[in-house]
């Protein structure tokens, strides 16, 4: 959960320093694959920053898969959409104060790897998004349910914040998704990296949990797991007669 929070932090620390660092980025505005984009004069923060969320996906899907599944599987695909798109920088936005004029030569002989590039790298993005919604869904779906009574969860406050993580995470994927601003998309990371946050301490308590669990049954002795089982009393009150 650490290494989590520490991820969380250096992405906005490194989008901001880009954005200062790119004069003309706004970051209400502009993508931050634009920021990471080839075309920009400092490319490196975005791509550093873009590579920090996705390390916290890979990182929180394992995690939370021993608790589910559905959850983790999906979250460890969208740190893999988002690797991806990080390895394929997206072109500059044309016109656009931060980014770096192209000739007209370098410009034609670069338009099919850019229209490819470009390609790539929106389906890599498309294909996070899917896979994070999936995730928050299947997440309040299961909280909705209930879990075992082990896992000592509070249902009904988690079932909520995985609600509207969920839904708010539809409203931003929605109709924005075509018209989306920085705003906005930088709205729907914080929600995946509170959501990340959270399983990642539901997934570490859920362990801790596990783990008393286990020592407890170690130091019982065999009368008192029968005990437990068939609910009858254990040790020298089982011998007492009324």
């Amino acid at each position: 959960m650490r290494v989590t929070a520490v991820l969380t932090v250096s992405f906005w620390v490194l989008i901001t320093i880009g954005g200062t660092a790119n004069p003309g980025y706004l970051q209400y505005e502009q993508y931050v694959s634009s920021l990471a984009s080839s075309g920009v004069a400092q490319p490196w923060w975005g791509r550093a920053a873009m590579a920090c969320l996705a390390a916290s996906l890979l990182i929180v899907g394992p995690a939370v898969r021993r608790w589910n599944p559905l959850v983790g599987w999906p979250v460890a695909l969208a740190g893999a959409g988002l690797i991806v798109a990080t390895a394929v920088s997206v072109s500059c936005p044309h016109g656009e104060p931060f980014c770096r004029p192209l000739d007209a030569a370098g410009a034609g002989a670069e338009a099919g790897a850019v229209v490819v590039g470009n390609a790539i790298h929106a389906a890599a993005v498309l294909a996070t998004a899917a896979w994070w919604l999936f995730a928050a869904i299947a997440a309040a779906l299961h909280l909705r349910r209930g879990t075992p009574p082990q896992a000592g969860l509070p249902r009904r406050r988690d079932a909520t914040a995985a609600g509207i993580g969920a839904a708010t995470a539809l409203v931003l994927l929605g109709y924005p998704l075509l018209t989306v601003s920085g705003l906005q998309q930088r709205l729907l990371v914080v929600v995946v990296q509170t959501g990340l946050i959270a399983a990642a301490a539901a997934a570490h308590g859920d362990e801790q949990r596990r783990d008393r669990q286990a020592a407890r049954a170690a130091l019982e002795t065999p009368g008192e797991r029968n005990a437990g089982r068939d609910g009858s009393p254990a040790g020298p009150e089982a011998s007492e007669t009324p």
